[in-house]
């Protein structure tokens, strides 16, 4: 029997990269419009609401009915879109400094 990391596994590695991108892409214009000189997005936010688009877009897509019968609650899909979203801002992190 898979568990539910499994089960996420290959959607996640699909999805969440793309969603930290954009995420970030989205932090860094509303810095750049604020500001002449826009400074790094700050990690935290950007790892918790490309968790929240994360979880929005399974909704959107009506993927929700579909990740209960496998058994994968919404806690599960906010969880692994923040772990990926924060594996991503680590590598930003460790390749920057």
């Amino acid at each position: 029997m898979q568990t539910a990391a499994l089960v996420l596994l290959p959607t996640l590695v699909r999805r969440g990269p793309v969603l930290w991108l954009l995420t970030h892409a989205v932090f860094l214009a509303v810095q750049f419009a604020a500001s002449d000189q826009p400074g790094p997005a700050a990690p935290i936010p950007v790892i918790l609401l490309t968790g929240g688009l994360g979880l929005l877009d399974t909704y959107v897509r009506a993927e929700r009915l579909l990740w209960a019968n496998l058994g994968v609650g919404p806690g599960a899909l906010f969880a692994g879109f923040v772990a990926i979203a924060l594996l991503a801002e680590l590598s930003r992190l460790l390749v920057l400094r």
